[in-house]
């Protein structure tokens, strides 16, 4: 007799496991960020001491009135500067504010780079109030090449004096990331990028973080206004400046007092 013959074995294929993606973020709404501007996103307003007037944009930063924009808005020949403070489109005035905070090296270096990456200070509003609405700073993150982001800004280029001082509007606009590191951003606005843009805010349109403040724009090799370079500095950067002089993190010296 012959030996019986053992059943052929059918391999066991795994069972196809389903992955289930998470939808993709959604972003915020808008109109959403554009209303929180109109509160937290600020124009500042300041006389300087020869009579002219210097105009930028400026962001809160905390619920006691801090904000932050650019350091060479700031009057060297002013050695205790307040600026007028406005919100809104059209911006209207609405308090005062005095600087509390500015790198003791920017107006000492010599390099235009490196003055560029201590291109911050930091100012407090007059009053008692402690519940500002305010603008967050994403230290932990820094934006990638590609993405999209929000701007806010108060410029004031091609403007009249009449203008910039009864009728200046708030710009809203995507801006899409050029070139990035750990210290400056390189974005391009889907609008345009006029002058005065300085202390203007790049905006996750996830989160509403905060992802840069804007200190210059690049218009040298061309001449159309929606095809210039925002140049932002990172809140990471501005954080290792803070530390370096004050050795708190992420802002933890808010509040402070003026000085």
């Amino acid at each position: 007799n012959e030996p019986t013959k053992p059943a052929k074995q059918e391999p066991t294929l795994p069972k196809p496991v389903t992955t289930i993606l998470p939808p993709p973020p959604k972003p915020i709404p808008q109109p959403e960020i554009y209303a929180k501007g109109l509160l937290a996103t600020v124009n500042f307003l300041c006389q300087n001491n020869n009579g002219t007037y210097t105009v930028a944009t400026g962001a809160l930063i905390d619920a006691h009135g801090y904000i932050i924009s650019n350091a060479h808005i700031v009057d060297k020949e002013n050695l205790q500067p307040t600026c007028t403070i406005r919100a809104g489109s059209p911006a209207v005035p609405f308090g005062k504010a005095k600087l509390v905070f500015m790198p003791r090296d920017y107006n000492t270096t010599a390099d235009n780079q490196a003055q560029a990456r201590l291109d911050i200070s930091l100012w407090k509003l007059e009053g008692a109030r402690s519940d500002w609405p305010y603008w967050e700073l994403d230290f932990d993150i820094t934006a990638q090449r590609e993405d999209r982001l929000l701007t806010q800004r108060y410029p004031a280029e091609l403007l009249s004096s009449e203008i910039i001082l009864k009728s200046l509007g708030l710009l809203f606009s995507d801006a899409v990331v050029s070139e990035t590191d750990t210290s400056v951003i390189a974005s391009r606005a889907t609008i345009s990028a006029p002058h005065g843009s300085s202390g203007g805010i790049l905006i996750n349109p996830y989160t509403a973080k905060l992802h840069g403040i804007i200190f210059g724009i690049s218009s040298d090799t061309t001449r159309a206004i929606n095809e210039r370079i925002l140049y932002a500095i990172t809140p990471s950067r501005i954080n290792a400046i803070v530390w370096q002089e004050t050795k708190k993190q992420n802002f933890g010296f808010l509040p402070i007092s003026c000085s």
